[in-house]
């Protein structure tokens, strides 16, 4: 299934094994369905900036 799920929110930030990964809120689905996904499979990068600016 190609399902669009959309990126409401960006939570936190890790470093896994070298790989940056962000925790995803996603839209229509309660935070305790939040993931983490690696930086290069998220395509939000207005909400990347947007998040790495608010942890200046």
């Amino acid at each position: 299934e190609n399902d669009i799920y959309n990126v409401e929110k960006i939570l936190s930030m890790r470093i896994r094994g070298g790989v940056k990964e962000y925790l995803i809120k996603w839209e229509g689905y309660d935070i305790k369905e939040a993931t983490w996904e690696a930086e290069s499979d998220c395509f939000c990068t207005d909400l990347i900036e947007e998040f790495e600016e608010s942890q200046e």
